[in-house]
């Protein structure tokens, strides 16, 4: 008699503290910080373009990323206005395959919300395999832009959400896409580190440049 009391009293317990209410209680707190996660949308592509003549760049052509964040709402129901970024991709190998790896490195950098459930649209197909054929191609250390796969896959999965990758066909009336692809050709003409005078600081406004040649000459 006493066992059934006992389990009738555990199963029919009301108390806010027993464990079947701290479940439900938790199940609804992490239900209501799912959706508080706001979602945010961006595209990336990637340009390149032979070496200019004359250039003492040492880089092999130009390549430059672009990405570009549409309006979004925030987790606190506000809205951001559309943003665009873009510039040079790093090393001498300025290929378009570095540049579009490079973009969407870059957009989950540029994420301002790091607990965002994060959308990418690119129009490099060859991105969509990097999640399946990660191992595998990581077995094989000679494989070209390794540095920037193995980046990639850190960034995606130091988020709280591992970002979703969709493609968008390139050049197909997409505006979000024309603007990414906008913000990459920007950004192939950007000067390298050794592109003409050697400079350690940003050119800024074209002063800076001059300011170094001075510096460099003393």
């Amino acid at each position: 008699m006493k066992k059934d009391k006992r389990k009738y009293i555990e199963v029919q317990d009301d108390d806010d503290q027993s464990p079947t209410k701290m479940q439900r209680r938790d199940s609804g707190i992490a239900e209501k910080k799912q959706e508080e996660d706001c979602v945010i949308t961006v595209y990336t592509d990637g340009s390149a373009r032979k070496k200019t003549e004359g250039s003492e760049c040492y880089c092999v052509g130009r390549a430059g990323y672009g990405v570009y964040f549409p309006p979004y709402q925030l987790s606190d129901k506000s809205f951001s206005k559309e943003t665009s970024f873009w510039g040079r991709v790093a090393g001498k190998e300025q290929t378009s395959r570095r540049a579009e790896l490079t973009a969407i490195i870059r957009a989950i950098q540029l994420c301002p919300d790091k607990n965002a459930q994060l959308h990418i649209f690119t129009d490099y197909s060859g991105t969509l395999e990097i999640r399946s054929k990660y191992r595998k191609w990581s077995q094989k250390k000679s494989r070209a832009d390794m540095d920037l796969l193995t980046e990639l896959r850190r960034e995606m999965y130091l988020r709280k959400h591992i970002p979703t990758i969709t493609f968008v066909k390139g050049h197909s009336g997409n505006h979000g896409n024309n603007e990414a692809d906008s913000c990459a050709r920007q950004g192939t003409l950007i000067k390298c580190e050794k592109d003409g005078v050697r400079t350690t600081l940003r050119e800024v406004g074209g002063k800076i440049t001059r300011m170094v040649e001075v510096l460099e000459a003393l």
